[in-house]
């Protein structure tokens, strides 16, 4: 499961747990079974089940977080799904971001139209806080101009998704009708003219930038998520 997919917290959990209650078995049978064995400590498995246990303390280290980050509820995950329809890579859902001092849960985010805005269950965490750390991620993977919002309300959540979206199919429905209506124009003037040099001299001047601002900013919103994904256990 793909992280950023609803349910992905729950299955990486289990996994993590398996994968650490393995990882600190085998290093106790290595180190016990040598003890036992050879009755001292001081024999080439025991180097072995030391060396081994340096990963093991990370995969526990990492279940310990998994076991403190909270998991979008069913109910936040249908009416969300429910409600919009949102671009494909600008949304995601179990995000758990760590700080040097904090850690946060947000059940579901989304990057429309460079703003961030995401939903928060847990009650006792700081949202105000959450929004510095992703803003100053955000900033510093050099993404300027981005809004950050967390709410802890999902209907209000649920609105401001809504708005968003439709604010950014209008812009790209405006948009694609500009392009038709100067194609049409730059048709029209080729035809008059009936000159090649002026049929190319119209094609550059239509306005295609419009549509390329809308891809790039799409293209920006995705890898925005991108990063704030990476950073998410």
């Amino acid at each position: 499961m793909k992280k950023g997919s609803y349910g992905y917290l729950e299955k990486a959990r289990k996994v993590s747990l398996i994968k650490s209650g393995l990882f600190l078995a085998a290093v106790l049978i290595v180190y016990f079974g040598a003890l036992f064995y050879f009755k001292t400590n001081k024999n080439v498995f025991s180097i072995l089940a030391a060396v081994g246990a340096l990963p093991t303390g990370r995969s526990i280290v990492l279940s310990i977080m998994y076991l403190r980050a909270g998991s979008a509820s069913a109910r936040a995950y249908e009416a969300i799904e429910k409600a919009c329809s949102l671009p494909e890579g600008c949304s995601g859902y179990d995000l758990y971001l760590t700080g040097y001092e904090h850690s946060f849960s947000v059940s579901h985010l989304a990057v429309l139209d460079r703003t961030v805005v995401g939903l928060a269950e847990d009650n006792s965490m700081d949202i105000r806080l959450c929004e510095a750390h992703i803003r100053d991620m955000v900033r510093k993977d050099e993404h300027v101009g981005y809004d950050v919002h967390i709410y802890r309300d999902l209907d209000e959540y649920i609105r401001t998704l809504q708005e968003l979206s439709s604010a950014k199919e209008s812009m790209e429905e405006s948009m694609e009708e500009s392009m038709e209506e100067a194609m049409e124009e730059s048709m029209e003037e080729s035809t008059e003219e009936s000159t090649e040099g002026s049929m190319k001299q119209s094609s550059k001047d239509s306005p295609g930038t419009p549509s390329g601002s809308s891809d790039a900013s799409s293209a920006e919103d995705r890898a925005v998520m991108k990063m704030i994904l990476g950073i998410s256990i």
